[in-house]
């Protein structure tokens, strides 16, 4: 039996940066649609090194069998020059399961935040450094 999708997120690519929002509760159907349109949504970004801003300012969490399929995308990822991911988690649960995640891709940089525009303006940052050193 498959169940209903639970949450729902949006992506968006500015300046080159994937703007990751996800909303409500989620359950593991929800987070393997997300999976699936990250895949598709980050190809134009995958040639050179980029990264991502994951707001979870509307993430109400999910149970744990959801972490499988974005862990897989963690390591898919890893493999395609995401090299780094500003973080706004308001609530430290969320930051305590981002960090477990974290743990899957040592290699990527990343960085926690309480304000948006704080947090875009170090993924340009980061972008800049990463191209100039390619």
């Amino acid at each position: 039996m498959t169940l209903k999708e639970h949450g729902t997120f949006t992506l968006e690519i500015r300046q080159e940066i994937l703007l990751i929002n996800p909303i409500g509760a989620w359950n593991l159907e929800m987070a393997q649609h997300f999976c699936a349109d990250y895949r598709e949504f980050c190809r134009e970004l995958i040639e050179q090194p980029w990264g991502s801003l994951l707001d979870f300012g509307q993430w109400q969490l999910g149970p744990p069998d959801m972490w499988q399929p974005i862990e897989e995308l963690a390591v898919w990822l890893s493999h395609r020059h995401h090299s780094f991911e500003a973080v706004i988690c308001p609530l430290s649960i969320q930051k305590q399961l981002i960090k477990r995640r974290f743990e899957i891709t040592p290699g990527l940089i990343t960085e926690f935040f309480d304000d948006w525009d704080k947090a875009f303006a170090w993924c340009l940052q980061q972008t800049q450094q990463l191209r100039a050193s390619t």
